[in-house]
């Protein structure tokens, strides 16, 4: 069975699980988002396509020196039938297994969950609800479907989560970008969500490049991204119900 799944496996040590994982990003996003710092993975690249064992065999070669698996990219969940098949495979290594997700493909994240697969979900809510600042955020809009209809795919999938507690843990992640989500009224709009869903939220410096590209916006590469301590200065001012956050 023919996937876009990058062949070159990332052993690494995660900071949002806390736990050394091995990384497998799947090519193809529906979002656009102009901050992207892994721009390589956006499209369904031709040059990128390969035989689902190739991803199999690599990851059963490198399974004893994790714990655990994350599939990310790119968005995985807009290749079900390959995202399932590595699932399986996960648990058969006994690898537990996340999830990093935009949260567009609520029935998705539901049938998975409802396999029990997955042990985490990271879903990253870019801003947000509104639309003015999903669409700055996402670039989703397409002619086929608009930022409304994306905000309520990704609502959905968060209510999804929301009865999944016990079966799942779910971290939500925010990148916070220059220019988008590095002030204090941005972040706190994000807040509002994470404090509801009583989710560990992880707040992510932002970077400019990474091994799978440089940022998709050539304009944030040269703008000065907050320090941590930044944040964390910034995240003071809003967090007044205590909630778990980190920074990294």
């Amino acid at each position: 069975m023919d996937c876009y799944v990058d062949t070159n496996l990332l052993l690494e040590f995660n900071p949002l699980l806390n736990k050394r994982a091995i990384l497998v990003n799947f090519y193809g996003c529906n979002f656009n988002c102009p901050f992207c710092n892994s721009s390589e993975l956006r499209a369904f690249r031709s040059d990128a396509m390969t035989d689902i064992s190739v991803i199999k065999n690599e990851i059963e070669r490198v399974s004893s020196n994790a714990d655990y698996i994350v599939f990310s990219g790119g968005e995985p969940t807009l290749q079900r039938l390959i995202l399932n098949s590595l699932l399986r495979l996960s648990k058969r290594l006994g690898l537990q297994a996340a999830i990093q997700t935009n949260g567009s493909k609520p029935y998705v994240v539901r049938d998975i969950i409802s396999q029990e697969l997955a042990d985490t979900i990271i879903l990253d809510l870019k801003s947000g609800f509104d639309k003015e600042s999903f669409q700055a955020s996402t670039l989703s809009e397409t002619f086929f479907t608009s930022a409304g209809q994306n905000l309520a795919k990704i609502r959905e999938t968060l209510e999804i989560l929301k009865e999944s507690k016990s079966h799942v843990k779910t971290i939500v992640t925010t990148a916070v970008v220059p220019g988008l989500t590095d002030s204090e009224e941005a972040l706190a709009e994000v807040y509002s969500i994470a404090s509801k869903l009583k989710f560990e939220w992880v707040l992510q410096r932002f970077i400019s490049s990474t091994d799978f590209g440089a940022v998709r916006s050539p304009e944030f590469s040269e703008k000065k991204a907050l320090s941590i301590f930044e944040i964390q200065e910034l995240l003071g001012r809003i967090n007044k119900k205590n909630i778990k956050v980190r920074v990294v």
